[in-house]
Order: structure tokens, then sequence, then C-alpha cells
């Protein structure tokens, strides 16, 4: 299979933030801390992925402090 092509109900290509999905990092952040055990000052969005299915999942990798990144 070649990169460019999708893979039906698999995850789409990385994608730049938009200011929709930088809203959606925030509206998810006080689950993340509580998750996590731990208060994120910073949580900046910095690339996200989507999967289409019985409505739309997201991944995103997320800037928690200055050099360290979680997610995907």
């Amino acid at each position: 299979m070649e990169p460019s092509q999708c893979v039906l109900g698999g995850f789409g290509t990385v994608q730049a933030v938009s200011e929709e999905i930088q809203d959606l990092a925030q509206k998810v952040k006080p689950q993340v801390e509580s998750k996590l055990n731990c208060k994120l000052g910073i949580f900046h969005a910095i690339s996200y992925r989507s999967q289409v299915v019985s409505g739309m999942n997201y991944t995103l990798k997320v800037c928690k402090r200055q050099g360290r990144v979680i997610g995907y």
C-alpha cells in the first residue's frame, strides 16, 4: 500500500492545528490532567490526526511544557 492511500477506519495524516482543534484541546485539558493526576500549565496542541467512525476521533500531539511533548 502506498503512503498516500487511506485505510478505511484508520487515522488520517498528521495535520497542522486550526483554532477549532486548539479549542478542542483546551476543552479536554481537565480530563487529561485528571488522568495524569497533575496540573499542566502549558497545554498547546501542535498537530493532530483524525479518524472518521460513528462520529470523529482525534489524537493530538500537545506541548505540555517547553521542550516536553505528549501525544500519539
